[in-house]
């Protein structure tokens, strides 16, 4: 179990760099705020921090957990497989992300 208190971190907010602010949420680019588990030093990471005065925050777009002795690996990505945001599949992973569902990977032949 995490050792780190969950944390409200909103996944796909970028910040203008000129204005400082989110995009606006009828962009359909943010999805959250929502709780991850964890910190820094765990599969599940979230960091909240402050930086210049500023509060910020990070979290992986991609987790990747492998035994290297196994033909497997479980992979999973914070948003969904494409980076068209008007794709189905823009944001289709964000639940199985957030909860740290994993899809595995076999290798075959």
């Amino acid at each position: 179990m995490d050792s780190e208190p969950s944390r409200r971190l909103n996944v796909g907010s970028r910040p203008s760099p000129r204005t400082n602010r989110e995009l606006p949420d009828w962009m359909g680019f943010n999805h959250g705020p929502v709780t991850l588990r964890g910190g820094r030093a765990t599969i599940h990471q979230g960091q909240i921090f402050r930086v210049a005065g500023r509060e910020t925050n990070w979290s992986p777009s991609y987790r990747f957990i492998t035994d290297l002795a196994q033909p497997t690996t479980r992979t999973t990505l914070a948003g969904g497989p494409s980076d068209r945001r008007f794709s189905r599949s823009y944001a289709s992973d964000v639940a199985d992300w957030v909860a740290g569902r994993f899809k595995t990977l076999t290798k075959t032949g």
